[in-house]
Parts: C-alpha cells; structure tokens; sequence
C-alpha cells in the first residue's frame, strides 16, 4: 500500500488485491446508450472520447484496474501513443502487465499524488473510481496540474440508478444486515458526483467546457445473473459470509417474483460521462 493511504484506501487495495478485474468482469460486457447511440459498454464509450490522431500524445488511466480500458487504446496500434496506468492496487496491476505487457507503463499510486510532471499528459481517462475518491478536490487538482492547458479529462462514474423494485429490493436487504465490524467507517466519496450540479461545481475550479451526459444501461437478466451481478459490488463484499448467503437467498426471491414468463426481468442503471478541457 502506498504512503499515506487513508481507511477506505486500504480497504479498496485489499478488494482489488483479492479481487483483480472485478470491475471489468462487471462492466464489460454491458452495452450502453449515449444519446441515442450504442456502444458496446461504458469503457468502449469513454475510449471513444479521445480520437485517434497522427500526433504524438500521453494518455493516463486513472485508477486503471486491470488494463481493460488501456488495452482499448493499445489495440488501435498507434505508435504515437504512450499509455500509462496508475492503480491503488498491487493485485490490479498485477492482473493489467499481464494483459498488456509493454503496452503501458503500470504504476502503483494515488490519486492525490500523482507522480507525473506538471502539463507533461495530453489525456487523463478514469472509469468508475473518480466517485469512490476521498478529498475530491485534492485528486481534481491534480489531474489539472499533470494536464497540458486545454487537454481533456474523461470519466464515468456511476450516480443513482433509475427507480426499480430490483433496486429498491436490494438496498432493503442491504439495510437489514449489518457490515462486518471492520468495515463500519467505510465511506465511498463524494455525493456531489451524483448529481450534475455537484459535478459541474467541482470541476469548475480547474475546469471548463465541462459536459455530464447520461449512459444508459437496459438489460434482460434472470435472478441469478442478477444476484452474481449485485455480489461485485462493495456493500455486499462489506456483509459476514453467513449474511451474505441470506441476502442472496432473498434476493433471488424478491427478484423471482417479478420475473416475466421467460423467467427474467428488465434492469436498468445509469451512469454519468464527464468531460472536461483543463482550463
């Protein structure tokens, strides 16, 4: 772990250490819609927010797990492009030299110190890691800092889902049982980057033409996709092994019950895009 880590730092190093690609295995394979327009999944989305170019340029991957979304940009081929990855995680990065190889330079650190020069990056990119960030503030004014003037941050985050009994399901159930002790001073970030409001405000400290758009994810999924789904989030990761399989138990039940006759259930999340030119 890197110097001066705070709880939930840790906490999120020792998941990942045990768990590396989580977040890929659940966001990979999920396609989403962007005003209109369909993409293969959220990390496809951000990729697309930096074009391909002739021109030399340096791109980050802010907490970049297990190099799925660097390996998006290694697969265009551009012998122009340095790719570097920054990760809390020994265990992601790991799991991203090996996807990668000599691709990307891979580097343990965080957010609120990044060791890279000041107006030395063309791009930074982060998917779903920017929300969990303590001292947001601190992590945005770096990213300012290390970005040329004008160079782009992109991030997706993930924000409230729409309403749905599956959801509602799940965090009553979340509710009815307790964290293991551990755990119980985790918080996750910060909620101003729920909402577009709160995200515009942050950002336009070190920001400007900054833009949060709406990525849509609908799916069909049985109770038990559902359920292996909602057991890579963290609030359940946090629950006591015997919790955990009563919470699956009626999960899947609560879910079963509002199944259509091919035995699934519509499914919808949300996510926000965040761009913005370093001002």
């Amino acid at each position: 772990m890197t110097p001066h880590s705070s709880n939930l730092e840790q906490f999120l190093a020792a998941f990942h250490d045990s768990n590396p690609g989580i977040t890929a295995r659940a966001f990979a394979d999920l396609a989403v819609v962007k005003a209109g327009r369909r993409f293969a999944s959220s990390y496809e989305c951000l990729a697309n927010e930096v074009p391909e170019t002739e021109a030399p340029y340096t791109l980050l991957d802010l907490a970049c797990g297990d190099g799925f979304l660097l390996s998006l940009f290694a697969a265009r081929g551009q012998s122009n492009l340095s790719l570097i990855g920054i990760d809390l995680s020994q265990g992601e990065l790991d799991a991203a030299h090996h996807r990668l190889g000599r691709a990307a330079t891979l580097q343990q650190g965080r957010a609120h110190a990044l060791p890279m020069a000041t107006a030395s990056l063309d791009h930074v990119v982060c998917h779903m890691a920017l929300m969990l960030m303590e001292e947001i503030e601190v992590v945005l004014t770096e990213v300012h800092r290390i970005l040329k003037k004008g160079a782009v941050f992109a991030a997706v985050v993930g924000t409230r889902p729409p309403p749905s009994p599956i959801f509602d399901s799940y965090i009553a159930l979340l509710s009815q049982y307790p964290r293991k002790v551990e755990f119980n001073g985790i918080r996750f970030g910060d909620r101003r980057l729920q909402t577009r409001d709160g995200i515009t405000k942050l950002f336009s400290n070190n920001f400007e033409v900054i833009s949060v758009q709406e990525l849509l994810i609908q799916r069909r999924s049985s109770p038990g996709e559902l359920c292996a789904w909602f057991q890579d989030m963290y609030d359940f990761h946090m629950l006591g092994e015997v919790c955990q399989r009563e919470f699956n138990a009626k999960f899947i039940a609560a879910t079963e019950a509002q199944c259509d006759s091919d035995g699934k259930v519509e499914y919808s999340d949300l996510l926000y895009l965040i761009t913005a030119a370093a001002a």
